[in-house]
């Protein structure tokens, strides 16, 4: 009749032990996974933003290209050289 009366306790106990043993530095280490994959996509949001902004440049520095040709047409060739 004792036994009956350890074998629950000594369950309880048990499942207790193997889940701060086992199961919670899982649970730990997959908060950590998380918080860096939402970093890394942070950082891929930002490169997409700086991706943009390349972009924008380069349209930008390709629409003025028209102008810079028409300017150095009339500027002499000595200061296009010391440039």
């Amino acid at each position: 009749m004792r036994l009956k009366v350890l074998i629950v306790p000594f369950f309880i106990i048990l499942i207790l032990i193997l889940g701060i043993g086992y199961i919670k530095p899982d649970f730990d280490s997959m908060r950590m996974k998380k918080a860096a994959i939402a970093v890394s996509e942070a950082q891929g949001a930002d490169m997409e933003t700086i991706i943009a902004n390349i972009s924008s440049l380069n349209s930008s520095l390709d629409t003025g290209q028209n102008a810079e040709q028409f300017i150095y047409r009339y500027l002499p060739y000595s200061l296009i050289r010391n440039r």
